[in-house]
């Protein structure tokens, strides 16, 4: 199962205005101010920034967040909804996260690591 708080490849990573730390598993919006965010949507974004360079299935994405490969698709779907909303309300787009319908998700917006 993916760690957010462990993973290296994950530092503080600015998404145009908005900034998502997962060593304090929170995201920021581009005034500083910390967005509402369930767990399980944090934890999908952040492993879909981790993967930004693919398209991640579905079944990779309940294993790696949910950590089972079996439940219905509106799981996935309601945390991305959710982590959409909180980069639109933050000053970021809701459409950084792509779908590539019948086969997963992709975050396709700006990212640069903050070191």
């Amino acid at each position: 199962m993916f760690d957010v708080a462990s993973t290296p490849a994950l530092e503080t990573i600015r998404l145009a205005g908005l900034r998502l730390s997962p060593a304090e598993q929170r995201l920021y919006a581009s005034d500083g101010a910390p967005l509402a965010l369930e767990r399980k949507a944090f934890e999908l974004l952040c492993f879909l920034v981790a993967q930004r360079a693919r398209v991640v299935g579905k079944d990779e994405l309940l294993q790696a967040v949910w950590g089972r490969s079996v439940a219905s698709d509106s799981v996935i779907a309601q945390a991305v909804s959710k982590a959409r909303k909180a980069l639109a309300q933050g000053g970021g787009d809701a459409e950084w996260i792509d779908v590539a319908r019948g086969v997963g998700y992709r975050y396709v917006g700006p990212a640069e690591t903050i070191l």
